[in-house]
C-alpha cells in the first residue's frame, strides 16, 4: 500500500477515536439538560441531516439503495447506533464508572474474535499482544494506577448490559467490513445514522416535546452539535473508511485511544489533572496500538469496491448501484 495512503488511514482512524474521546467530554456536558435519549436523538438525526446532503451530492442516484439490498445497512443501524447507546448509557446509570471504563476496552478483542469467526480474517499473535498491552494501559488510566481499585471491583446487572454495547459496537465493526465492499463509508454512515436517529426520534419525542427549548444553554446546544458533527459523521466516516481498508481485527485496537484522548480532553475543557498514571498509560496503549498494527505494511487489503464479487458470511454480494 502507498505510504501516503497507508498515512491516511491511520490519520482517519486516530481522527476518528480522537473525536470519541470528545464524545464523553461533550455528553458529560449535554446531559445535563438533556436526557440520554433526547441527546441520542438529536444527535444521529442532525449527523443524517448534515450527511444526506453530502452524500446526495457526491454519489447521486448511487445513493438510493434497493429494498432488498438493506439487510446489512439496517444491521449497521442497529447495532451501532442504536443498541450500543441503549446499552451503553442504560449500563452506566447501573454500575460505576472504573467497572464501565473497563468493559468497553473489551470491545477491541471481542471484535478481533468476531472479525476471526465472522469474516475469517487472520489474527496474528503479535496483533493479540499488541491488544493484550493497550488493555492493560486502558486499565492503568480508568484504575488510577491503583490495584486495590481493580481488585475491589464488584460486577452487577449494570456490567452485562454494558456487555451487550460492547457486543453490539463489535459487531458494527465488523458489518463496516462487509459494507465497504459494496459501499462507500459515507453511504453506510448516512443510512446506519438516519435509521438509528428516527428509532431514536419515536423513544424521546415525549422528552422533546416537553422541553423548555428556550432554558438550554448555549453549551448544551454545541455539545450536541459536536456529537452529530465531529462523534458522529465525521468520526463514524472515518472509522468505516479505516475498518474497510485494513480490517476490522486491526483498526479495533485504535478504539483503546478513546480513554486517553477523553483525558486530555478533560484536562483542557474540565481543568482534570493530568497525573503519572494518564503518561504510563498513555505510553502502554500507544505501545500496544502500534504492536498490533506493526506488520501493517506487509498485509494490503484491497480498496473499497475493487472486489465487487467477493463473497462474504451470511450475505450475497449486491450490484454496485
Amino acid at each position: 500500500m502507498h505510504q501516503r495512503s497507508e498515512f491516511l488511514i491511520y490519520s482517519k482512524l486516530v481522527g476518528a477515536v480522537f473525536f470519541w474521546g470528545g464524545a464523553f467530554v461533550a455528553a458529560k456536558i449535554a446531559v445535563q439538560e438533556f436526557t440520554p435519549l433526547a441527546a441520542a436523538a438529536l444527535r444521529f438525526t442532525m449527523a443524517f441531516l448534515v450527511l444526506a446532503p453530502i452524500l446526495a451530492w457526491k454519489e447521486g442516484r448511487k445513493a438510493l439503495v434497493k429494498v432488498r439490498d438493506w439487510p446489512l445497512l439496517v444491521a449497521a443501524a442497529l447495532s451501532g447506533i442504536f443498541f450500543y447507546n441503549l446499552f451503553f448509557f442504560q449500563g452506566l446509570k447501573l454500575t460505576s464508572p472504573v467497572n464501565g471504563s473497563l468493559i468497553v476496552a473489551a470491545c477491541p478483542a471481542v471484535t478481533v474474535a468476531f472479525s476471526r469467526l465472522l469474516l475469517k480474517e487472520k489474527i496474528s499473535l503479535r496483533q493479540i499482544g499488541g491488544l493484550l498491552i493497550s488493555l492493560l494501559g486502558v486499565a492503568i488510566i480508568v484504575s488510577r494506577g491503583s490495584f486495590q481499585v481493580l481488585s475491589g471491583l464488584e460486577f452487577n446487572r449494570g456490567d452485562l448490559i454494558l456487555l451487550g454495547g460492547v457486543i453490539s459496537w463489535s459487531l458494527y465493526t465488523n458489518v463496516g467490513r462487509l459494507t465497504s465492499r459494496y459501499w462507500s463509508a459515507l453511504l453506510t454512515t448516512t443510512y446506519a445514522c438516519g435509521l438509528g436517529g428516527l428509532l431514536f426520534l419515536v423513544l424521546a419525542m415525549p422528552q422533546l416535546i416537553r422541553m423548555d427549548w428556550w432554558a438550554v444553554s448555549l453549551s448544551s446546544l454545541l455539545s450536541v452539535v459536536f456529537l452529530a458533527v465531529f462523534a458522529s459523521a465525521i468520526g463514524f466516516v472515518f472509522w468505516y473508511e479505516g475498518v474497510g481498508r485494513i480490517g476490522a481485527g486491526r483498526a479495533a485496537a485504535f478504539q483503546n485511544l478513546v480513554p486517553l484522548f477523553s483525558a486530555v480532553l478533560s484536562f483542557f475543557i474540565f481543568g482534570d489533572r493530568i497525573a503519572v498514571y494518564h503518561l504510563v498509560g498513555a505510553g502502554t496503549i500507544l505501545f500496544g496500538v502500534y504492536l498490533a498494527n506493526g506488520s501493517f505494511r506487509r498485509e494490503t487489503v484491497p480498496a473499497p469496491h475493487s472486489s465487487p464479487s467477493a463473497k462474504t458470511v451470511g450475505y450475497h454480494p449486491v450490484k454496485r448501484l
